[in-house]
């Protein structure tokens, strides 16, 4: 019973993830692309 409420728990989590990912999907992979940039120039 514990393990399915675990279960159940992190399929909700994936859902309101994935919902709130919808939301700032834009922001998301406009920071990652900074991020990406950053590491770039580190490297380079």
């Amino acid at each position: 019973m514990i393990f399915n409420g675990k279960f159940h728990s992190k399929i909700y989590k994936l859902k309101f993830l994935s919902k709130s990912l919808v939301v700032t999907s834009p922001y998301l992979s406009a920071y990652s692309r900074s991020q990406y940039i950053a590491k770039e120039l580190k490297n380079g």
